[in-house]
C-alpha cells in the first residue's frame, strides 16, 4: 500500500463505519463531547506511553548515543532552525482505542517524515507543504493510520518547520477522529458564514455610503478569510509538488499580511477618536514593526519575522487600550466613537492573543489546544463587535446625508423658483416696456406732425391700458386671487359682442346657445381669442366662429387664416410668453393665449389648438346652462 493510500484509506474508513456503527444517541453524545472537551482529552493521553525529542542539525537519523529528552504534548520547542525528531513508544494494544490514528498538528509544520523504527529506511509517511496530501478527516491534522507493528516498535518522526515548534501528537479512535472532524467543520462553517455575513455587509453599505474606513474593514474580512482557510488546512491540497505556493509560504505570508492590515485598520478607527499624537504614535509603532518584519521575512529569517508579527499584534492592542483614554474625539471624524465602545473593540482582540502567548509559555494540552482554535474565533467577536459599531455609525451618516440631501434639495428648488420668478418677471417687464413704447412712439410722431387727434390718442391710451391689464392678470392668476361667479350666458350675444369691440371681421355660424361661466372672465378669454384670430389672421379672410350645442356642453371653434407654414406651434401655443414667428412683427404680450387657457381651466372649460395648412382654430367646449340641460333632457324624455 503506497503511502497516500494509508493516510486516507476510503475502503478502510467505509469498513471499520459498518464496524462501529452505535447508535444516534451515542454518536450525538460523542460529538457534543469532543466539541465541549477537544483539549482536555489529550492532557492525559494513555496510548503514547513516551514521547521523546531531539535537536539535530542535520536531517540524518541519530544515532544510539543521540540524547533523547524528554516531551509532553503542548511542550513548546520555540523556532527551531534544524531538525526536531521526535520517538514515540505506545501502550501495549490493549489500552489502545478500536482502529488507532496518529494525529499530528498543526498543518504548517513545513516537512514532516515518518519512520517505523531508526533501522527503517523506508517512510510510513511523508507529509507537509512539499508533498501532495488528501485533507483527511481533520484538516487541521496529519493523519496517520496504525498499525500493530506500529505499536509494537513505536515511530521515529521527524520534522523541520520556519514556525514555531510545538507539534501536538495524540492517538483517537476512528469514531472520535469522525466526531473531531465534525466538530471541526462546524466550528470553522460558523467562522467562515460569520465572516461573510460582515463581508457582505460591508460590500452593501460601501455601494450605499462609501467610507475608507469600510474599505479597511472589507480588505481586512477578505484577507482574514483566506488566512483561515490556509491555518485550517482547508486549502492543503492545493499545496504540494509542483505548486507555486507552498502550504508553508501561504501560512506565513497570509500571517504576516492579515496582522498588518489589521493594524491598518484599527489605526483608522482608532483616529476617528484620537487626535493628533495619540494617533501618529500608534500608527509609527505600526510601520516600524511592519518594515522589520518584512525586512526579517525578505532576508530569510522568517521566525524571526513570526515572532515580530505576533508580538506587534499584541503590543499594538495593549497600545490602543493605553492611548484610549488619552484621546479627544476629532472634530473632522467621520464616526462619532466614544472611548468605551472603542475600548471593548480593542479588549475584545487582545484576550485571545493574549492566552496565544499564554499557550507558548505555559506547557500545557489544554493551552497548545487552544493556540489551534484561538485563530477561528479570534475574528468572530470583535468582527461582530465592530461590524455593529460600523453598522450603527453608517446608519447615522445615511441618515445626516439623506438629511443633507433632502435641505439640498429644497434650497435648489427655491433657487430655481426664484430664478424662473426672475426671469419671469424681466421677461413682464420687457414686454410692458415694449407695449408701452410703441404707443408712446405713436403718439410723439403725432404730436411733432401737428396730428395728434382724439382718436390716436384713444387708440394708444387702449394699447397700454391692455397691456396692463394683462399684466395683472396674470398676477391675478398666479396669486390665486380670481374668485369664479359662475352664471348664464349668451353666447352668440357675447361673441358678437366681443367682434364688434375688438374690430374683427367675423363670420359666424350656429344657433344661439346659453352656457355657464363667470361672464367677466368670459369675456376676457373670448376678447383674447377674438382678437388674436384677426390681429394674425390674413386680411382677406373673416375670422370664423361656429357654435355647436352636444349632450351637456357647447363646442366653440374660433378660426383664422394664415400663411401656410406660419401656423404656431400647438405644444407651445400657450406657454407665457410664447410668439409665433410670424407674429414677431406686430406688437403683443404674449400673453393672451396663456391667460385664456388659465381662466378657462378655472371656470372647468377645456381649450385645445388645432393647426395646419394654413388654418388656425381654436376649441373650446363649455358646460351647458343648468337650464338648458334641463329643457334637453324634459326634450329626449318626452321624445322617448
Amino acid at each position: 500500500m503506497t503511502v497516500e493510500s494509508r493516510i486516507i484509506d476510503v475502503s478502510a474508513w467505509t469498513s471499520a463505519r459498518a464496524r462501529h456503527r452505535n447508535c444516534f444517541v451515542a454518536k450525538i453524545a460523542l460529538l457534543l463531547a469532543s466539541m465541549l472537551t477537544p483539549m482536555t482529552a489529550l492532557a492525559d493521553d494513555r496510548a503514547i506511553a513516551q514521547a521523546q525529542y531531539l535537536i539535530a542539525d542535520t536531517p540524518s537519523t541519530p544515532g544510539v548515543q543521540a540524547d533523547w529528552q524528554g516531551y509532553q504534548t503542548g511542550q513548546t520547542l520555540g523556532f527551531v532552525e534544524g531538525f526536531v525528531w521526535m520517538r514515540l513508544r505506545f501502550a501495549s494494544a490493549e489500552a489502545m482505542p478500536d482502529n488507532p490514528w496518529l494525529l499530528i498538528r498543526p498543518v504548517h509544520l513545513d516537512h514532516i517524515t515518518i519512520y517505523r523504527s531508526a533501522t527503517t529506511t523506508s517512510p510510513r509517511l511523508i507529509a507537509g507543504d512539499r508533498h501532495p496530501t488528501a485533507g483527511g478527516i481533520v484538516p487541521s491534522s496529519y493523519a496517520l493510520a496504525l498499525t500493530d507493528a506500529d505499536i509494537e516498535q513505536g515511530l521515529l518522526i521527524r520534522f523541520n518547520s520556519h514556525n514555531l515548534m510545538q507539534p501536538h501528537l495524540t492517538v483517537r479512535s476512528q469514531q472520535a477522529l469522525q466526531a473531531e472532524g465534525t466538530a471541526f467543520y462546524l466550528l470553522v462553517s460558523v467562522a467562515i458564514a460569520a465572516t461573510l455575513f460582515y463581508l457582505l455587509w460591508a460590500a452593501t453599505a460601501m455601494i450605499a455610503s462609501p467610507t475608507p474606513l469600510v474599505a479597511a474593514f472589507i480588505a481586512r474580512l477578505s484577507l482574514y478569510l483566506l488566512t483561515l482557510l490556509i491555518h485550517t488546512g482547508l486549502t492543503r491540497p492545493l499545496f504540494g509538488e509542483g505548486a507555486m505556493v507552498t502550504q508553508d509560504l501561504a501560512h506565513n505570508t497570509t500571517a504576516l499580511a492579515y496582522i498588518t492590515v489589521a493594524q491598518i485598520f484599527d489605526f483608522m478607527l482608532l483616529r476617528e477618536l484620537a487626535g493628533r499624537w495619540p494617533s501618529r504614535l500608534f500608527l509609527g509603532v505600526v510601520a516600524v514593526t511592519t518594515l522589520a518584519k518584512l525586512l526579517a521575512f525578505g532576508l530569510g529569517d522568517v521566525s524571526l519575522a513570526i515572532q515580530i508579527n505576533n508580538a506587534s499584534a499584541l503590543a499594538t492592542l495593549l497600545l490602543a487600550l493605553v492611548l484610549i483614554p488619552l484621546c479627544r474625539a476629532s472634530p473632522r471624524a467621520v464616526y462619532v466613537i466614544n472611548h468605551a465602545t472603542l475600548a471593548v473593540y480593542f479588549l475584545l482582540q487582545a484576550i485571545p492573543l493574549g492566552l496565544l502567548f499564554l499557550g507558548v509559555l505555559i506547557e500545557s494540552a489544554w493551552f497548545s489546544r487552544l493556540q489551534e482554535f484561538a485563530f477561528i474565533n479570534y475574528a468572530i467577536l470583535p468582527g461582530a463587535y465592530i461590524a455593529w459599531i460600523l453598522f450603527r455609525r453608517q446608519q447615522m451618516i445615511i441618515r445626516q446625508r439623506n438629511t443633507l440631501a433632502e435641505r439640498s434639495r429644497l434650497l435648489q428648488a427655491r433657487s430655481n423658483e426664484q430664478r424662473l420668478r426672475r426671469q419671469e418677471v424681466g421677461q413682464l417687464l420687457e414686454m410692458l416696456s415694449h407695449e408701452v413704447r410703441t404707443p408712446l412712439a405713436t403718439l410723439r410722431l403725432a404730436y411733432h406732425m401737428d396730428a395728434l387727434d382724439n382718436d390716436t390718442v384713444g387708440r394708444a391710451i387702449q394699447t397700454i391700458d391692455h397691456a396692463l391689464r394683462q399684466a395683472d392678470r396674470v398676477d391675478e392668476l398666479e396669486r390665486g386671487r380670481l374668485q369664479i361667479r359662475r352664471q348664464p350666458i349668451e353666447l352668440t350675444a357675447l361673441v358678437d359682442a366681443i367682434a364688434e369691440e375688438r374690430g374683427v371681421d367675423l363670420e359666424r355660424d350656429g344657433a344661439p346657445a346659453l352656457v355657464e361661466a363667470d361672464p367677466e372672465l368670459l369675456r376676457v378669454v373670448l376678447s383674447n381669442l377674438i382678437g388674436n384670430a384677426g390681429k394674425y389672421g390674413l386680411a382677406d379672410h373673416p375670422v370664423v366662429v361656429s357654435i355647436e350645442q352636444d349632450t351637456g356642453t357647447v363646442i366653440l371653434r374660433i378660426a383664422n387664416r394664415v400663411a401656410a407654414g406660419t401656423e404656431p406651434d400647438p405644444d407651445r401655443a400657450f406657454e407665457k410668453y410664447y410668439r409665433a414667428d410670424s407674429a414677431s412683427g406686430q406688437s403683443g404680450t404674449g400673453l393672451g393665449l396663456y391667460i385664456a387657457r388659465s381662466l378657462s381651466e378655472r371656470m372647468g372649460i377645456d381649450v385645445r389648438l388645432v393647426s395646419g395648412e394654413g388654418r388656425v382654430v381654436v376649441i373650446l367646449t363649455l358646460p351647458l346652462a343648468a337650464s338648458e340641460q334641463s329643457e334637453e333632457d324634459h326634450d329626449q324624455h318626452r321624445g322617448g
